[in-house]
Order: structure tokens, then C-alpha cells, then sequence
């Protein structure tokens, strides 16, 4: 079933409720290790007082990349020199950016840190430990930029003691990375005691860190429970691997803190983190303010939801964050625990299907509520900045529109709108080549043509905030090629309202094509009876590109014989194409195809070749689907028809699971028909016959 699908940007929303800085590495001069110019921050170097930033930043401007690492060494052994650590650090940082941006590998980065580790003094605080989260990391980004050659790798001799990376397996590179994340963590009594303010410049003024990563250790743990949350760590694990079935994982305060959650299998990653929420829980538990161990407690049961394989984990998540919530009615942390309960309710709303049932149906309008409440109650809290942007991705605008590929022309048919938090929409029919929503600039020239068709229509909404579906008649129009214009606003004005368009065609004409051993068969047939089409001229265009412009190249010609087949050669390399089909006295277009290099014709045996045809493009549920087939085979040069020949029609839905099945016979003329009807209460969308 073909049909055209255009739709509006999709509604985003970040899973991550308070997004931290990852501090250290992010404040360097450079951004990233990738082979991009990097970026360079003047006012912070500036700001510092220190004139040899200002220099390093001159030379990066400039791609002097060699000759800034020296002088970023040079200030780094300064630094040394006079026990200045947070500069020191600063300039691994950047030194591992720098090393990076002129050819260094990786190990060789590594390396030096490493060594710069084993020189520190016993005892030493913090400049090890930011050194120890940083490889890390570096280790973490290591894998995941080598991970598919990794992969294959099998296990090698040596463990963490062999210093060849080229030879490390997966389970080498997950053992580094929480080695060092751990030696990062120790000691952990020199850590809580020091403040995360006492970072200075490298939290670049960051007060939101230090109220809820109060302690250098909150920094560093929470470094590692970032990379702990990957589920791809998990792949080297054993069956036997650590899981988080345990429902106490969900408890609050010190029913999580002191729990005995004990394993084998100690190196998991969700073990480790299990036991860093733990051991943040405790220390937290006696603050004078909730804020921090707030944060946390969120932060841990997010991670539970993900990662938990217990079945009632989403009922658990959404009863700790209710009990959480009435544990803090004075303090403006309830403002962010209402707005991590919304969120709950809207990620539910996700599972809502218009044709299953009202289940989840009240989803989005209760997590606005709560947004509601909790702006309404902390207004300049940092709660209430969340629930402010949750309200506004929640009752953001949608339309999607879906029309048939071609329709008959002056005859009425109906178009697929599907919407969201719209009460109205605009529609203009155009006469004109085709455009998608994404291009902005031809549906701007499409805007400006002058209307062929123009009306409104209200949309029925009951303000629940999920998408809904209706079918809106649209007039019959003359052959041709049109696009038809979708707005929620009057004034069809891009960017500030939106402005769906879906391209269609009113052609007597309809074509489909198969694949056969010399080629592609075109068979061109009536729209409306079905009846094949002679003498239609067939034309091939593939799709070139000259000077940044699409153009369609044609390439092939052929006319339909009495059985209305245009038959074409394969090409000699694989293009993207088109036919352009022209007949009585009109023309249709068919979509977009992939045109394949010749195979080997005589390892392909002739077989019967089936075109399904349908009554119409799109179906509601319940609806009948009618549809005929014709059945040819090639023998030699001469295609006919295949009289008595039995096969078997089948329905599958969205899911390709099979819905029906209908055994058929063709007629004299090798054709055939029969009925299916569309399913209800199921997904809708694409769906096929074979």
C-alpha cells in the first residue's frame, strides 16, 4: 500500500532531568579529540589573568596546534614546579586534546598520564584522582571509538597487565575503565572532606554543582555513574552477570542506603554503580539540606527504571518518587520531585494507542498538572525551570499529513491528518512540482503560488495532548501535479507556525514494475477499471546531481506492448530512479527506486510474475480491501498471461504478523480479486499484501 508521509519535526525530550557539566575535561581549551578546529574560550582565558593562556588560544586560532602543546607542557611543568595542581590539571586536559589534534595515538596520551600518576607523592590529593577519572575516560572513549574491531577480538593473555591495546578484548577495556574510576574514588575520606568549590576555576563558576555535588567525591562518583549507565558495558559480562531484580533498589533513604545487596559477580557495572548509589545515600543521609540527596535519589531511581529487570519497576519507580515526594512539603526540592513524577507520566503516555483502549490516554494532561503545581508552587526553583519546559514540549503542536500517491482525477477523495495540541488547521492546494516539509525553501515558493483550492477546517480536540487521526474530503481537482498545504496557522508562515506539505498527483494512470531476468517489466494500467495500457510512453530518469542541483536525468524509453509492459534493461551501476509514464493525454510519476547492475541471466529461471493492484491507498479500520491481480510469465520474448493459476494473497499488519490469508484463481485473463478487511484495535500504519 503506498502512500506520502509528511509530517512536522517530532517532539524531542531529554531523559536526563538535570544535566551537569562533565566539569573538567569540558572547561579545556580545546572541546574535543576530534579532527574539527577546535574552540577556543578567550574570556575565561582572559579572565584568569594568565597571559600564556591568552597565547595558547592565539596559536590554536591559527592551527598551530604543535607549537601551543609546547607551550601548554611548558605551563604545565610550571605548574608542577610550584604545586599549582588545578593548573597542572588544566593542562593534561588540554595536552590530551592537543596530543589528539597532531597525530598522537591515543596509548601515547594514556601513557604519559599513567606515568604522571605513579610520580605523585603517597598520599597526594586531588590531582590523582581528577587524573585517574580522566583516563577513565579516555580509556571509555578509546573502545567506543575502536568497538567493532574490539568485538571481534578474542580474549588475550595478560589481563590488565598487557600494555598493548591493539590486543585488548572488550573485557580489558571495561576492566581499565572501572580500575581507574575506583582509584579515582580513593581516599574516599580526603575526597568528602575536600569542597567541590576548591575546584575554582575549573567549575568555570558553576554554583549548581557545588550545591548538589557538594564534595569533590559527589564529582568524581557521579563521573563514573555516567559511564556505568551504558548498557553497552554490559556485553562482556557473564550469563551469570549481576541484574537489578531486587525491588529494594526502588526503597528511599536508608532502606537503600544500608541494604545487603551482595553478588559474585562484582564486576558488573551495574553492581558498581549499585554500590556508589549506596555509598552517596549514606554520607548524604545526615545533611542539614535536602537539596543534594534529593538530586540523588532521583538520579538513582531514573537509573533503577532503565536498568531494572524486575517486572513492576515502572509501578515501583512511580511509587518511590510519590513517597518521595510527600517526604519534602516545605522545601522547594518538592518542585523537582513533582517534575520527575510528570515525567514519569509522560514517558507512560508513550505506551497510549488511539485504537487500544483509553488505557494511558490521561497521561500527558496529568503530567501537565504537575507541572502546573510545581511552577505554580516553587516558581524560581530549579523544579519549576524543568516543569516549565516538560509543560511546553508536552502541549507542543503536530501535523502529519498522509495522502494517496495518485488519485482519479475530478473525483472527490480524502487525505490522512494526523495532530496534535491543533484546534484549527489551514489547507491551500497548489499546482506544482513535489516538496517534503523539511525543505524549507521550496514549500516558501510553494506558499507563494496562488491557490487552487483553499479552506479550513476545526479539529475536533478533547485536550488530552495526544495524537489524534481524522479524514478531511478534498475536491476533485484536473490531471496534474499538486501539493497540498497544511497549516495550524492563517498566515502559513514558516518557523512560526507550521507548515506540513504532502505531494500528490490526479492521473487516470497507474504503474507498478517487477524485476526480471534481463530487467525491470513496467505494466501500465487504467487508474480506475484496471485495464491494461498500450502504447504508453515509458521514460527512465535517474537522479543526478550537478552543481549542488537535483536534476533527473533520462536515460531509457520504452513504449508499452498490448499487454501494456515496457520492459527495461539493468543498469550498469546502482542509481536512484523514477518513471515518468505518459498516456492518454496524461502523465504520472512514480516514486523514488533503486535501478540494480545486471545479474547473471542463467542462474534466474522464469517464473510467474504477480502485480497486485489496490482500490485506494489508505484504509480506516474496519474497512474493506479490495484488491485485483494480474499474473504474466515470459517465455522467450512473448509475456502472457497465466489462465488457471493458483496462488495464495497475504495480509500482514504493521508488524508483519500475518493477519489473513485468501486462495485465489485467476480468470482467462490471468487476473484475480478478492477482499480482506482492515484490522481494528491494532497499530496503525504500513501495511502489505504478498
Amino acid at each position: 500500500m503506498c502512500s506520502v508521509d509528511a509530517a512536522a519535526p517530532p517532539l524531542h525530550r531529554s531523559d536526563t532531568m538535570r544535566p551537569f557539566p562533565l566539569f573538567l575535561l569540558a572547561l579545556a581549551v580545546i572541546a574535543s579529540c576530534s579532527a574539527q578546529r577546535p574552540t577556543v574560550k578567550k574570556k575565561k582565558a582572559a579572565r584568569e589573568g594568565d597571559p600564556r593562556w591568552v597565547k595558547v588560544d592565539s596559536l590554536t586560532e591559527q592551527g598551530l596546534y604543535d607549537s601551543a602543546l609546547q607551550l601548554v607542557t611548558a605551563i604545565g611543568t610550571d605548574a608542577r614546579a610550584k604545586n599549582d595542581w588545578r593548573t597542572e590539571f588544566r593542562t593534561w586536559a588540554v595536552r590530551s586534546a592537543y596530543l589528539s589534534m597532531i597525530g598522537q595515538e591515543q596509548d601515547t596520551v594514556i601513557g604519559l598520564i599513567e606515568q604522571r600518576i605513579a610520580e605523585a607523592a603517597p598520599g597526594e590529593v586531588p590531582l590523582p584522582q581528577l587524573l585517574h577519572s580522566q583516563l577513565a575516560s579516555l580509556y571509555w572513549s578509546a573502545y567506543q571509538q575502536d568497538r567493532w574491531q574490539i568485538l571481534e577480538r578474542t580474549n588475550v593473555d595478560g589481563g590488565l597487565d598487557n600494555a598493548d591495546m591493539a590486543t585488548w578484548d572488550q573485557r580489558t577495556y571495561m576492566a581499565k575503565v572501572i580500575a581507574h574510576f575506583q582509584a579515582s574514588l580513593e581516599p574516599a575520606d580526603s575526597l568528602w572532606q575536600m569542597p567541590t568549590k576548591d575546584l575554582g576555576p575549573l567549575l568555570d563558576g558553576d554554583e549548581r554543582s557545588m550545591v548538589y555535588r557538594p564534595a569533590l567525591f559527589d564529582l568524581l562518583a557521579h563521573r563514573a555513574l555516567e559511564v556505568f549507565g551504558n548498557s553497552e558495558t554490559r556485553l562482556a559480562e557473564p550469563a551469570w552477570r549481576f541484574q537489578l531484580s531486587d525491588p529494594r533498589t526502588f526503597a528511599l533513604f536508608e532502606g537503600f542506603a544500608y541494604g545487603d545487596f551482595t553478588q559474585r559477580d562484582s564486576t558488573s557495572w551495574e553492581f558498581q554503580a549499585l554500590r556508589l548509589y549506596q555509598q552517596l545515600t549514606r554520607h548524604h543521609l545526615s545533611d542539614d539540606q535536602p537539596d543534594a540527596l534529593v538530586d540523588l535519589e532521583l538520579g538513582r531511581l531514573r537509573y533503577m527504571q532503565q536498568h531494572s529487570t524486575h517486572p513492576r519497576k515502572d509501578t515501583l519507580h512511580l511509587e518511590a518518587l510519590e513517597k518521595l515526594r510527600t517526604r519534602l512539603p516545605k522545601d522547594s526540592c518538592w518542585a523537582e520531585v513533582t517534575t520527575a513524577l510528570a515525567q514519569w507520566h509522560a514517558d507512560q503516555a508513550g505506551n497510549y494507542q488511539r485504537l487500544a483502549g483509553d488505557r494511558w490516554k490521561t497521561e500527558r494532561r496529568t503530567a501537565v498538572q504537575l507541572c502546573d503545581e510545581a511552577i505554580t508552587k516553587y516558581p524560581k526553583s530549579y523544579g519549576a525551570k524543568n516543569a516549565i519546559a516538560l509543560k511546553a514540549q508536552l502541549e507542543q503542536p503536530a501535523l502529519r499529513v498522509t495522502s494517496e500517491e495518485a488519485v482519479l482525477p475530478n473525483a472527490a477523495f480524502k487525505v490522512a491528518l494526523d495532530h496534535a495540541n491543533v484546534k484549527q488547521v489551514w489547507l491551500r492546494v497548489v499546482k506544482g512540482p513535489s516538496a517534503n516539509s523539511w525543505d524549507e525553501e521550496r514549500v516558501q515558493k510553494l506558499v507563494k503560488l496562488p491557490s487552487v483550492l483553499q479552506w479550513n477546517v476545526t479539529l475536533p480536540d478533547d485536550g488530552d495532548l495526544n495524537e489524534h487521526r481524522v479524514e478531511l474530503p478534498v475536491e476533485g481537482l484536473p490531471p496534474g501535479r499538486y501539493t497540498l498545504l497544511t497549516s495550524n496557522e492563517a498566515t502559513f508562515t514558516f518557523k512560526k507556525s507550521l507548515v506540513v506539505a504532502t505531494s500528490f498527483q490526479c492521473t487516470e494512470l497507474a504503474a507498478t514494475q517487477r524485476e526480471v531476468p534481463k530487467g525491470e517489466e513496467v505494466l501500465v494500467v487504467h487508474r480506475g477499471t484496471g485495464a491494461p495500457l498500450s502504447d504508453a510512453n515509458v521514460t527512465m530518469q535517474v537522479r543526478r546531481w550537478s552543481g549542488g542541483t537535483e536534476h533527473w536525468d533520462v536515460v531509457k524509453e520504452d513504449r508499452t506492448d498490448a499487454d501494456g509492459i515496457a520492459v527495461f534493461a539493468h543498469g550498469e551501476q546502482s542509481e536512484q530512479y523514477r518513471w515518468l509514464v505518459k498516456a492518454l493525454g496524461q502523465e504520472m510519476i512514480t516514486g523514488n527506486r533503486y535501478f540494480g547492475q545486471s545479474s547473471n541471466e542463467s542462474e534466474i529461471a522464469e517464473e510467474p510474475r504477480t502485480f497486485l493492484f489496490l482500490d485506494r491507498g489508505i484504509y480506516r479500520p474496519g474497512q474493506p480491501i479490495q484488491f485485483k491481480g494480474i499474473v504474466t510469465i515470459k517465455r522467450d520474448k512473448a509475456v502472457e498471461v497465466m489462465a488457471n493459476y493458483s496462488t495464495v494473497v497475504r495480509f500482514f499488519d504493521v508488524n508483519s504478523e500475518l493477519v489473513d490469508t485468501l486462495a485465489v484463481t485467476t480468470d482467462a485473463y490471468g487476473s484475480f480479486h478478492g477482499t480482506f478487511t482492515a484490522p481494528k484495535g491494532v497499530l496503525t500504519g504500513q501495511m502489505r499484501l504478498e
